[in-house]
């Protein structure tokens, strides 16, 4: 247990900002993970997903690592959807980690969304430390051109995940990661401590942020 908890702070400092400019890029990155998502002519049933979610959470460096012991982990944001508005909220910032065990040899990079379909996914990921699978169910999500399998009435996860590596997108299971908030991150690019609830429900503070992501997002997500 000893050598996963290593390899995680490992990546959890790999993946940690220093600067707060680190944390505009990545909202950058996030943006053009979302853009990459809308151009991708196999992935309706992620845009329809998308307009019924009540939260994304992109993560645009996931770096698994490992002999033998393994782990993956990176920093990403989160942003909350108002189904009514069709608004999203300014980005709140998370860490995702996971370990594991098996032959595993090297270092790879990927990039994650997980779609939270639920109030409850959503508050659960925002309370801090909410481990995938155990204390909210997530599920690979579903990829192809139509969105019939995207339907409400199909959808019995908390969460669905999607990843790309080698240019394609397509759907993952994370279950066993740990969601935390990053507050080193939050903190430095608002420059102020910040309460998640502040951001993602009540829409009080940094109204003004990721203001190019947030419209990539309303474009995808409408209906």
């Amino acid at each position: 247990m000893k050598y996963l908890i290593t390899i995680l702070l490992g990546l959890s400092l790999f993946t940690s900002p220093s600067h707060a400019d680190d944390a505009s890029e990545l909202v950058d990155d996030a943006r053009l993970v979302i853009k990459a998502l809308q151009e991708d002519p196999n992935q309706g049933a992620f845009r329809s997903m998308l307009s019924q979610a009540h939260g994304v959470l992109i993560v645009p460096s996931y770096i698994k690592a490992g002999l033998v012991w393994g782990g993956a982990g990176g920093t990403g944001i989160l942003l909350s959807h108002d189904h009514q508005s069709g608004e999203w909220s300014a980005p709140v910032f998370y860490s995702l980690a996971l370990a594991s065990v098996g032959l595993q040899i090297g270092v790879s990079s990927s990039e994650v969304v997980m779609v939270i379909m639920n109030e409850r996914g959503l508050r659960s990921v925002m309370n801090n430390k909410v481990k995938l699978g155990a204390d909210l169910s997530i599920a690979a999500g579903p990829v192809g051109v139509r969105n019939e399998t995207a339907t409400t009435g199909n959808l019995v996860a908390d969460i669905y995940s999607y990843a790309r590596s080698r240019g394609l997108f397509a759907g993952v299971s994370l279950e066993g990661g740990i969601v935390s908030l990053n507050d080193n991150y939050s903190q430095k690019y608002y420059g102020r401590k910040i309460s998640a609830e502040e951001v993602l429900l009540h829409n009080t503070f940094g109204k003004d942020k990721a203001e190019a992501l947030r419209d990539i997002l309303r474009q995808v997500s409408r209906p």
